[in-house]
């Protein structure tokens, strides 16, 4: 018997796999489908099965144990949520090629069957992408309305009924689950993969527990265990992204001080694969990838952050494509054929997104509607899709075509590798060859930073300050600020997903309840308000980050700015009457503030300011100098004003970001010395600085976090319990 696939592909028509998956993608990338992950599942897994020839085994209980994990009841009736999903996509698919006309290709999922028919509609069929020469199709979001065809209805009902005999025979099979190994599995953590040209090795950076303060370049053979140590650096020099040359005889890098310290000899290098000596390229920049012929670098660089290519024989740069003020660009990947950039580009630390732009430069396109945390981006081999990571979900994938943003579909396969403390990052492919298909590699980053609660007044010997686990849990917690009186604590999970979680707990672990969730993949705590009663925090909703305000007991949250800018770092005044916050609305980080029942917002600082907070008595604001948004662990110069505005003043020329605090004692702040870490004291009013303790830990530099109670008692920050990475491959990938 033949598969259901064969007929419609039989009938003249000139209708290819190529052409029916092209119509699939543009399908599902638009809004009809793009809104519902399970049924845009539902509805390339039959297209697929049937195009794989498995058409006849799609029967409800086949679909129910495959995309529902659902075991048929025993008394043998039919699952319904199969039914009711099936008639879903039916009914879209209708109301798609009724808002789209024209279409080459008709998919059609008949009425009493789970096995799609193709059509040709006669229009001419789009060709796929020349990764040569890729140019972008875009479709209009424009929508007109035709009823369908007569002879829809007819082929419909025709195809029901050849289904509906192909029901009748035996299921097939189920589809064998992606193939994934595991490429790297050592102590500490594997990164940045970059396979050879020719598929043998794949090149990333290592680091040895228990924190990545060194790494250092290695290349593995894929298919066995050999390996070898590329650059040999000691701490704190980090060497990473690392990216194959396309002749297979060289390796780019980069080299940086870990965490933000300065180092002699920074910057992007070329080195053979067989080691020896290196060429620096760039004394800075970040993320080399190499041009389609291997005559030039790319990387990101400068500020405003940019995408610049540099000709290796001369090193004449040229700028590609400029993020605007205040943005920032990441990870990028060229097409196989040169001609497209695809991109992460970030409003702020943990709010980015894909964007495609042509190589030789033009207006950038977004393709994904997320504003979360990603760090790596793919395009497939065949320059129609790219694949992505977004922290909290698996790795998806979206059409380059794409009109509008949205956020495409899941790689299938992957779901039991993402977890609250673990994530699926920085993917890269290798297209298949000769005896071998297509493989994925990516990285799989494990976290478990928990709080600890430390007493500033009871040191133990050698002034080392008592710290106690507080709430431990397996996932990457971060600290909240105290309530003012000091007896409860608020916190949030990082990488745990959508909806983002904000919990509230007495300062000794008791009475913990979670206080409200917003579906958003980065959210900060800022502070309380003086009656103890509300809690400010800033959110990231649709990559615009905004300032919010919610009960101490829950309830909805109240929005409190509401503009095109990126507003954060919440504060409230002494009296209760205005917030403050940090916005690059003029184009830099400014200290603005509004009142806390409505009205507009007033610029505080005029030269640049982020991460306010009131003094006690409500006169003096105390403040940082503005700094890359997008960094790790930063240092800026803290200073201080009038809290309505006026002349500022400079207190400390060193206060690292997120790790201070005003307080009754004084401003308390995190020092990094050369072994350890310690807690000083800027003291009111003659500004003599004391050391409190020092910490029997570090905090960790990818999560750092450190608030600290009003009265100065306490201080809650955060350790690294346990984190590693590991490289894994998925085999045939498509």
């Amino acid at each position: 018997m033949q598969s259901s696939l064969q007929d419609p592909l039989s009938r003249g028509n000139g209708l290819s796999p190529i052409a029916i998956r092209d119509q699939l993608e543009r399908i599902l990338a638009a809004g009809t489908f793009s809104r519902s992950e399970r049924l845009a599942r539902f509805l390339r897994f039959v297209v697929e099965e049937t195009l794989a020839g498995r058409g006849d085994s799609l029967k409800e209980q086949t679909l129910a144990l495959t995309l529902y994990a659902r075991q048929r009841q025993s008394n043998g009736d039919d699952d319904p949520v199969v039914r009711a999903d099936a008639r879903r996509v039916r009914d879209k698919l209708r109301e798609y090629y009724a808002e789209v006309p024209g279409e080459p290709v008709i998919i059609s999922l008949p009425k009493g069957s789970y096995t799609p028919t193709f059509e040709g509609s006669g229009e001419p069929a789009k060709a796929a992408p020349d990764c040569d020469s890729v140019e972008l199709e875009i479709r209009p979001s424009s929508r007109i309305w035709r009823r369908p065809p007569v002879w829809l209805w007819i082929a419909a009902a025709t195809a029901t009924l050849a289904a509906g005999a192909l029901l009748l025979w035996t299921n097939r099979p189920l589809p064998a689950p992606p193939r994934i190994i595991s490429l790297t599995q050592y102590p500490g953590g594997e990164s940045d993969p970059s396979f050879s040209p020719d598929g043998n090795f794949v090149a990333f950076a290592r680091w040895h527990p228990p924190e990545p303060q060194a790494q250092d370049i290695w290349i593995k053979e894929v298919q066995g265990e050999a390996l070898r140590q590329l650059t040999d650096t000691a701490p704190p020099v980090a060497e990473h992204s690392p990216a194959w040359s396309p002749d297979g005889k060289e390796i780019a890098f980069q080299r940086v001080g870990w965490a933000g310290t300065s180092i002699p000899n920074p910057g992007i290098f070329v080195v053979s694969v067989l080691g020896g000596a290196e060429r620096r390229i760039s004394d800075s920049g970040t993320n080399p990838a190499w041009s389609v012929d291997g005559r030039s670098l790319l990387i990101v660089d400068g500020e405003p952050s940019a995408i610049v290519q540099i000709d290796l024989a001369t090193l004449r740069r040229r700028t590609i494509i400029e993020a605007p003020p205040g943005e920032t660009i990441g990870k990028f990947a060229l097409s196989s054929g040169g001609a497209t950039l695809a991109f992460l580009r970030s409003r702020r630390a943990g709010v980015s997104d894909v964007y495609v732009v042509p190589a030789g430069g033009g207006e950038p396109r977004r393709l994904t509607a997320w504003g979360a945390s990603m760090e790596g981006l793919a395009w497939t081999p065949d320059c129609r899709d790219i694949l992505y990571d977004v922290a909290g979900q698996s790795l998806w994938r979206i059409p380059a075509s794409t009109a509008s943003p949205g956020k495409g579909t899941p790689v299938p396969g992957l779901e039991s590798l993402v977890t609250p403390a673990a994530r699926a990052l920085k993917p890269v492919i290798l297209p298949a060859a000769q005896g071998r298909g297509a493989r994925l590699a990516f990285q799989v980053q494990k976290a478990d930073v928990s709080l600890r609660m430390i007493d500033l007044e009871s040191p133990f010997p050698g002034n080392v300050l008592r710290a106690r686990p507080f709430l431990d849990s397996t996932r990457v917690d971060m600290p909240g600020p105290f309530s003012p009186d000091g007896s409860r604590i608020s916190f949030y999970s990082y990488w745990a997903g959508f909806p983002a979680p904000l919990w509230v707990a007495n300062r000794d672990g008791s009475n913990l309840r979670q206080i409200g969730s917003m579906r958003t993949p980065l959210l900060k705590i800022g502070s309380w308000s003086p009656d103890g009663r509300r809690i400010a925090f800033d959110a990231a909703v649709e990559g615009n980050s905004e300032i919010y305000v919610t009960g101490e007991n829950g309830g909805a949250p109240q929005r409190i700015t509401n503009d095109a800018a990126t507003d954060v770092s919440p504060s409230w005044s002494s009296d209760g009457r205005w917030i403050y916050y940090s916005s690059n609305k003029t184009g830099r980080s400014e200290v603005w503030r509004i009142g806390a029942a409505g009205g507009g917002p007033a610029q505080i600082t005029h030269t640049g300011g982020a991460e306010p907070a009131e003094s006690m008595d409500g006169k003096f604001l105390y403040y940082l100098e503005p700094g890359n948004e997008n960094g790790i662990i930063r240092s800026s110069r803290l200073k201080m004003a009038p809290a309505g505005g006026g002349e500022e003043n400079v207190v400390l020329d060193s206060v690292r970001r997120g790790l201070w605090g005003v307080t009754a004692r004084g401003i308390l702040f995190l020092t990094a010395e050369k072994d350890f870490e310690a807690i000083d004291l800027y003291e009111f009013p003659d500004g003599k600085v004391t050391r409190i303790g020092r910490l029997a830990f570090q905090i960790p530099r990818q999560f750092p976090g450190m608030t600290f109670s009003r009265d100065g008692r306490w201080a809650l920050t955060n350790q690294v319990d346990r984190r590693e990475s590991d490289l894994m491959m998925m085999e045939d990938f498509r």
